[in-house]
């Protein structure tokens, strides 16, 4: 009885027919898909490029992650034909631009091919931190070690300092060993003196912290 029954169940189950035709139709839309998602995802890294340059990088953003939810209409405008395609594809290749997107546009807002972002600056006081804005006292002496930490992805140009009894900027030294630029302040005669060190990029991008000399 059990050899009939297993008879009967080989007999029943039978291989679908494979389609080669519809097989191909599915493959060739699939490689279309990626190519124009692709494609989107470079154009519109381009253009969050460009809205980050002026200055409105939350539109940027929103703006490239519109084309997702457009990404169902823009395939019949090139003549690719989704009717196939199932929610899971449409999930795959919306994950697909917004990836190749994001990566595009980050990759697009740094060295070697653009530098928005501004110098890192840190302020030290005879070698103590100094938050901006902030005071430092100096315990009655006439002088002060100002010393910067300037970093940025580009290059730092150079390093300038200036007190409210200065009538310019003054270039720092830097200390091609430690990576930072120096500069000693003396007659300091007033209770209070005001410092500005101001750090300058490769691309005249710019970062300035003041802080407050106290002698008492």
């Amino acid at each position: 009885m059990a050899k009939k029954r297993r008879k009967e169940e080989e007999e029943e189950f039978q291989l679908p027919e494979f389609n080669e035709t519809e097989f191909l139709r599915k493959e060739i839309t699939s490689a279309k898909m990626i190519l124009l998602v692709v494609l989107l995802a470079i154009v519109a890294a381009v253009i969050s490029y460009f809205l980050t340059l002026a200055g409105i990088a939350i539109v940027a953003f929103f703006a490239g992650l519109a084309v997702v939810l457009l990404l169902k209409y823009i395939p019949e405008m090139f003549g690719v034909d989704t009717s196939k395609l199932e929610r899971k594809d449409w999930f795959g290749y919306g994950s697909t631009y917004f990836f190749a997107w994001l990566a595009i546009w980050v990759l697009v807002m740094n060295v070697p091919f653009s530098d928005v972002t501004p110098p890192g600056l840190f302020v030290y006081v005879n070698g103590v931190s100094v938050t901006p804005g902030n005071q430092a006292g100096i315990n009655g002496k006439d002088w002060a070690m100002i010393t910067a930490k300037a970093t940025d992805n580009a290059g730092i140009s150079t390093v300038l300092i200036q007190t409210n009894k200065m009538a310019n900027q003054t270039a720092m030294t830097l200390d091609g060993g430690s990576g930072l630029w120096s500069f000693n302040i003396t007659g300091i005669t007033d209770s209070t003196l005001n410092v500005t060190v101001t750090a300058e990029d490769v691309n005249g991008h710019t970062s300035s912290v003041t802080i407050t000399l106290a002698k008492s």
